[in-house]
């Protein structure tokens, strides 16, 4: 039987156990400043779009932000969207848990696939992924089961068929990485991408998607990025552009409908 004094250095340590669980988390003021938390809480979004100089302004720094970062510098893009975003949450979570979770979630591309996203334009609904599904190789169209993980990858790769309504039919690399504080999604093109199915304006590896998911004490803070180096054509590089925030702001909604 625990005596008194053995009772109470038990109970400090346990407190100090779960001290140290609940603050293993970063808070989102690590990341974010208090206007930025501010227009998060009242607008729902942080959004910025670049053209020309596409150096990220938004991107919070965690672990694969220098990552993130060399990859777009070496892309060298003349246009780029990017944006926050965040899901409230519980504030207690098991860190490798909560990006076990969120690999799964980024894995499953097959659940993209019909997709919609609100067209103002057009005061309506529109499909924006008619097919989305993993594929055996950039040469190979072939359907592959999405991948799914018992246990937290340190890294995986992977290729995938998209069709949407503004570029067609594409193909793309999936790189999937974890950090000791964030999971890493990296997209890159494996084929031209034509506007409409007819103009080309980008070439295969020169448009990028990148999203930075990071678990907090207070929810799920979400980065994304879509950078390009596009062929000129100005009049359809605007075009292309709301196309490129619709698929941004839909990839992030279809990340929290699948996270809740």
């Amino acid at each position: 039987m625990l005596n008194y004094k053995t009772y109470r250095i038990t109970a400090i340590l346990l407190f100090l156990m779960v001290g140290f669980t609940v603050t293993a988390l970063p808070s989102i003021n690590d990341f974010l400043t208090a206007d930025q938390q501010n227009t998060l809480s009242q607008e729902g979004e942080i959004t910025l779009f670049h053209f020309e100089d596409t150096e990220p302004k938004l991107m919070p720094e965690t672990s694969h932000a220098p990552v993130l970062r060399n990859i777009l510098r070496d892309l060298g893009g003349n246009f780029s969207i990017e944006g926050i975003f965040f899901i409230p949450g519980e504030e207690t979570k098991d860190k490798d848990t909560e990006l076990l979770k969120i690999a799964n979630i980024l894995s499953a591309v097959s659940r993209l696939q019909g997709l919609e996203y609100y067209s103002a334009s057009r005061g309506e609904m529109r499909l924006l992924f008619e097919e989305c599904y993993r594929i055996e190789s950039p040469d190979k169209n072939i359907p592959l089961e999405d991948l799914h993980f018992d246990t937290l990858p340190d890294a995986s790769s992977f290729y995938i068929h998209q069709k949407d309504l503004t570029f067609g039919s594409n193909r793309s690399s999936v790189d999937i990485l974890s950090g000791r504080d964030d999971f890493f999604m990296s997209m890159k093109n494996t084929t031209n991408m034509r506007y409409s199915g007819l103009v080309r304006i980008i070439d295969k590896g020169n448009f990028h998607t990148g999203v930075l998911v990071v678990p907090v004490e207070e929810g799920i803070l979400y980065y994304g990025e879509m950078t390009a180096k596009t062929l000129g054509l100005s009049f359809v590089v605007e075009k292309a552009s709301k196309s490129f925030y619709n698929r941004m702001k839909a990839l992030f909604n279809w990340f929290s409908e699948e996270y809740k």
